[in-house]
């Protein structure tokens, strides 16, 4: 995972990490005609010849794509899922857009569930929001801020116990690059990044991108807070 200081009106300064979480790799497979690829599934992407990288995928957008978090994959990375299977290739990433956003293309032939998707990603003050992860599940929030806010990567290694998080953090999103990405009240942890974030239960506005490490309030009261970057920012040849 990787940190970034995002400075808000109602949020104090605090740590933010991508929910990248690490595994044991899985075996190389072709994809599994009986999995049926959806939104809120666990996927894999090897990091390393010992490790693997742990994401959500977050928006099944039609039989052939689908979006996961930016830093969950670069461009060429192979996606697989829990137990192996081949699901597709990452042949776009949308960090260098300032969009924490992969797009997969899936191995043809798979049985898919797609998703309603909202492009405008319009959502207010209070919205609510929920979003399915492969670690924490279900949770529910509200929109703190509905306009988009820049965050700034920072440099490794940072203080505390994120310097070994980020030492060991996917290549995807690099150094001082930033993300564009709206604050929610929902939980998300390690494995998460990459799901779908729904308005209500209905149609996907944004893909989990972070959460915030250490959060307080203007009362130094300790506060939830993770965020996601908006469909919107998917170009319209790629959707």
């Amino acid at each position: 995972m990787r940190s970034s200081a995002l400075l808000t009106a109602a949020l104090a300064p605090a740590a933010v990490a991508l929910a990248v979480g690490l595994a044991a790799p899985a075996a190389a497979a072709p994809a599994a005609k009986s999995t049926t690829i959806t939104s809120g599934m666990e996927i894999r992407r090897p990091t390393s010849i010992i490790t693997e990288a742990k994401c959500t995928l977050g928006a099944v957008i039609s039989a052939s794509r689908a979006l996961t978090a930016g830093h969950c994959g670069k461009r060429g990375d192979k996606i697989y899922t829990v137990d192996g299977d081949k699901i597709g290739t990452v042949t776009a990433n949308l960090i260098g857009r300032h969009a924490d956003i992969s797009v997969i293309s899936l191995v043809p032939g798979q049985r898919v569930k797609v998703d309603a998707i909202d492009w405008s990603s319009r959502v207010g003050q209070g919205s609510a929001v929920s979003k399915l992860g492969a670690t924490t599940g279900l949770s529910r929030g509200v929109v703190v801020n509905p306009k988009p806010k820049m965050i700034q990567a920072v440099e490794c290694p940072v203080p505390g116990p994120l310097a070994i998080a980020c030492a060991v953090a996917p290549p995807s999103l690099l150094v001082n690059q930033s993300t564009l990405v709206v604050e929610t009240t929902f939980r998300s942890e390690s494995g998460d990044s990459g799901a779908g974030v729904r308005l209500g239960g209905g149609p996907i506005v944004g893909i989990l991108s972070s959460k915030a490490v250490g959060a307080t309030d203007s009362k130094n009261r300790d506060i939830v807070r993770s965020f996601y970057t908006p469909v919107s920012l998917v170009p319209a040849n790629l959707r």
